[in-house]
């Protein structure tokens, strides 16, 4: 939903005289990006989980039948093996790529927290000004 013209012109005026809310909303975009990336980065990690888990029950159900065939159980075993590191490793890069992503998260709330607040801040302290201004003179 666009701004209140007046409201957009007051909020312009603000980010022109205030360059630490830019810095800080910027800042609060490029974590929110992150945040963003990452959240893509773990949903294809976790695909690449479940293909990973689809083709260890595939191999634990070959391993199973070749019980039977004693000289091809090295082989499988082998393949069986690899896979499970496989697993075992997405799953540590899956813990830190959320950890990073929830890091971005917070920090990308904490600016815009602390944007929100210095805009709080601005708005009064000009509202405050403009009473004054306004106010007859006794």
């Amino acid at each position: 939903m666009p701004l209140h013209t007046d409201t957009q012109s007051q909020v312009e005026t603000i980010l022109r005289t205030h360059p630490e809310i830019t810095a800080l909303a910027q800042q609060h975009v490029y974590h929110a990006e992150q945040a963003v990336r990452l959240n893509f980065k773990v949903a294809m990690l976790r695909a690449e989980m479940e293909d990973l888990h689809r083709r260890q029950q595939t191999i634990d159900r070959r391993i199973e039948l070749t019980l039977t065939f004693v000289r091809n159980l090295s082989q499988f075993g082998e393949e069986h093996i690899k896979t499970r590191q496989e697993k075992e490793e997405l799953e540590k890069r899956i813990i830190e790529t959320e950890r990073s992503r929830v890091s971005f998260y917070n920090k990308a709330e904490s600016a815009w927290v602390r944007v929100r607040e210095m805009v709080e801040t601005v708005v009064i302290a000009q509202t405050v000004e403009e009473d004054k201004e306004n106010k007859p003179a006794m």
